[in-house]
């Protein structure tokens, strides 16, 4: 946005198909169509934007942008597509579809580095006390009052809350800057690295709610994920500050039974 200011260019920002009001119908409607819901819809869909803005302004010179699967898009229509665009800004982008994506939470964990490593301390010292507490019915006990979980005999649900950790610290990480110093202040503050992790979660927890009440958005995702790329973030390279807690079986039976959680009518099935 400051480029575009600095160079008097316009700037539009395009929904991707299947996210937010641009649904193939609905409910199950919704699931007949999901075929036309994939990147290379998408990847057309831009081009037919780019060239239906060109016939009335024509001689436009593009440049795309966008971070994450969005910066993915950006390259990926650079290469299909070059004469539409002059150039593309690509950030974060996995541009390799694959299954385990464990190299997700080693870049978080260097993003935190950069900033501070005693606050990738702290937080690996708040993991590695949740652990510690698992084992005792005294630690479970603080556990349900700190982060309201009750442990189960096949402990998912402290596997569930690695999860949800895992998608606040990335998250952040995705966000801003400014947000992950925010992460950082509070791992610092005087509790012990356990109460700060709490804090941090709790004071998230409502936007982990509402992308799993967003019924839609996360089917989708979950339709992308499961018939193009993959990309499930796990810690099956224990050199991280989360351990190796998240293997990829378990955020497979997580994504599962999401599925499961949101449908309405039939179960969404799908080729992973």
């Amino acid at each position: 946005m400051v480029w575009a200011k600095e160079l008097g260019a316009d700037v539009y920002y395009l929904e991707h198909r299947g996210y937010g009001c641009s649904l193939p119908g609905r409910d199950r409607e919704l699931l007949e169509n999901l075929k036309y819901i994939s990147s290379q819809q998408a990847l057309s869909d831009i081009a037919n934007f780019i060239k239906a803005i060109n016939e009335y302004r024509p001689n436009s010179k593009w440049i795309t942008f966008g971070c994450s699967y969005s910066g993915a898009l950006n390259a990926w229509f650079r290469q299909k597509y070059p004469e539409y665009t002059v150039g593309a800004v690509v950030s974060s982008a996995p541009m390799l579809p694959k299954i385990n994506f464990f190299e997700y939470i080693q870049i978080i964990e260097k993003v935190f580095m950069e900033h501070s490593p005693k606050c990738v301390e702290n937080i690996r010292q708040g993991i590695d006390e949740i652990h510690a507490k698992i084992y005792t019915i005294e630690g479970q006990q603080q556990l349900h009052q700190m982060f309201n979980i009750f442990l189960l005999e096949d402990n998912l649900e402290i596997k569930d809350l690695f999860y949800n950790l895992l998608t606040v610290i990335g998250g952040v990480v995705q966000q801003s800057q400014w947000m992950v110093r925010d992460i950082c202040s509070i791992m610092m503050a005087r509790r012990s690295p356990i109460e700060n992790l709490s804090f941090i979660y709790h004071r998230w927890a409502n936007k982990i709610q509402y992308f799993y009440a967003n019924k839609q958005a996360m089917n989708t995702w979950m339709w992308q994920t499961c018939t193009e790329f993959g990309w499930f973030q796990t810690t099956d390279t224990a050199k991280n500050i989360f351990g190796s807690v998240l293997p990829l079986q378990y955020v497979l039976i997580y994504f599962w039974f999401l599925g499961q959680l949101n449908k309405k009518h039939k179960p969404l099935k799908i080729n992973s």
